[in-house]
């Protein structure tokens, strides 16, 4: 699997400012926390959708830029191991950013995108999310032709898949929402014992003004800032499963360019471990748009 790439810092900041505001004159828990960051233009990307085409596709069919299709995977039986695919060919006309956003009524589903080439086999670009919204943004760089595929290992169902130029519209960014992309590179230790190790692409919505950060379906909120780093901790208890997570998120005002680290403790009162222990290093992230 290859890494979203990023792009080149191009403009600086605004203005940025911390501030901490109280909530009806709460306690110091009630208070607001956040960096008002606003990303000038350069980086924040085209603000508005460009005018898209809409059609049913099956398998083995084409795709084009700036179209959002339909059609339906099939469910995969009980009995079959093997993943329901739908494989569509896009041959992108320009180069540039492209957002590719996978939706559908099926409990689960991944996208995968990739290119043939003599020297490196077929580069991959994957979100394999839980459940049925996956999002990729990549940096096309000549026309060659992409192979997109849509897969299930459960249930099928419809889809709607939206190729189109990066902007902030079709990803309903507010005004002071951003979208981050980074790789994470890490290790999970259960019961002091090696796991398994994660290297994977991901992305979170960052609304720094609002003191706000979209991370494995939850929407947290800062729990302290620094400069312009934020941190935030969070606890949850999930029936046998307590959970404690720490996101410490750096970003440089000029060029976008985000870093950090992902802490996570999982404790289990039944199953097959007592605790696991998942550090992982925020490498390569960027505001896109």
């Amino acid at each position: 699997m290859t890494c979203i790439r990023t792009l080149t810092a191009l403009c600086a900041v605004s203005s940025v400012v911390l501030f901490m505001t109280g909530c009806g004159g709460g306690s110091s828990s009630s208070k607001k926390v956040g960096i008002d960051l606003t990303f000038e233009a350069g980086i924040r990307g085209a603000e508005a959708e460009p005018s898209m085409s809409e059609y049913n596709v099956d398998d083995g069919d084409i795709v084009y830029l700036n179209s959002r299709v339909s059609g339906t995977i099939a469910s995969v039986p009980d009995t079959v191991t093997d993943a329901s695919v739908v494989s569509l060919s896009f041959n992108p006309t320009v180069s540039g950013e492209v957002l590719v956003i996978l939706t559908s009524n099926a409990p689960d589903v991944d996208l995968a995108v990739s290119y043939d080439t003599l020297l490196l086999g077929s580069p991959t670009e994957e979100s394999q999310q839980a459940g049925s919204y996956e999002v990729l943004l990549l940096d096309i760089r000549d026309t060659r032709e992409y192979t997109i595929d849509i897969s299930t290992i459960g249930d099928g169902g419809s889809f709607e898949l939206t190729l189109v130029e990066a902007n902030r519209e079709t990803l309903g960014l507010a005004d002071d929402e951003y979208f981050v992309t980074y790789q994470k590179w890490g290790t999970v230790l259960c019961d002091g014992k090696a796991d398994e190790g994660i290297i994977e692409n991901s992305h979170s919505i960052i609304n720094w003004k609002d003191g706000t950060v979209n991370y494995d379906d939850q929407t947290l909120k800062f729990s302290s800032v620094d400069g312009y780093e934020f941190s935030v901790d969070n606890a949850l208890s999930l029936g046998s499963i307590t959970e404690t997570l720490s996101l410490v998120v750096d970003v440089d005002p000029e060029t976008g360019d985000v870093d950090g680290s992902i802490d996570l403790l999982r404790n289990y009162s039944t199953g097959d471990y007592a605790q696991c222990k998942t550090a992982i290093d925020i490498r390569k992230g960027k505001v896109r748009l």
